[in-house]
């Protein structure tokens, strides 16, 4: 497992769970 893209995915997933809670 490469570490540098789960980070990644975490990021957007957090950034989305944001967005989503703005709202």
């Amino acid at each position: 497992t490469n570490w540098r893209y789960i980070e990644r995915d975490l990021d957007i997933f957090i950034d989305f769970l944001q967005g989503a809670m703005k709202d």
